[in-house]
């Protein structure tokens, strides 16, 4: 549906789970970005249905957090493969990267937000009966 069509053979996604789309994950107050964006790469992992390489997929995700973050309109993610491809015609992750307003959407949507809303509830839970707002 949304996979690349120079997919890599290097590590191959699991099939979509039935019920929770999360893994179980412990949150520390000093997460590092990147144990978060490896950790958003793992939910994300679980929910495709294509094999792709995690260098590929992690790459995707922390341009997702760039979009989500900085406010652009998934539009602006249109060709953005073919862009990064002329950029650095010697990476494989930009050979493979396909990231478009579809895609970009669905993963920001079903991938990264579940994965945040799930760490506030942890949070909110385990801050015990009484939450200053």
């Amino acid at each position: 549906m949304f996979c690349a069509t120079a997919a890599s053979t290097t590590s191959t996604a699991t099939a979509l789970p039935s019920t929770s789309t999360a893994l179980p994950m412990q949150t520390t107050a000093s997460s590092s970005p990147s144990s978060i964006v490896n950790r958003c790469v793992t939910d994300v992992r679980r929910q495709t249905l294509c094999p792709i390489t995690t260098a590929t997929l992690r790459a995707e995700v922390l341009w997702c957090l760039d979009l989500a973050t900085k406010h652009h309109s998934f539009n602006s993610n249109d060709g953005i493969g073919e862009l990064f491809r002329n950029m650095f015609p010697d990476s494989d992750i930009a050979k493979s990267f396909a990231l478009g307003k579809d895609k970009s959407a669905y993963m920001i949507k079903f991938g990264i937000a579940p994965y945040f809303k799930k760490q506030l509830v942890e949070a909110i839970n385990k801050a015990g009966p009484f939450v200053h707002v």
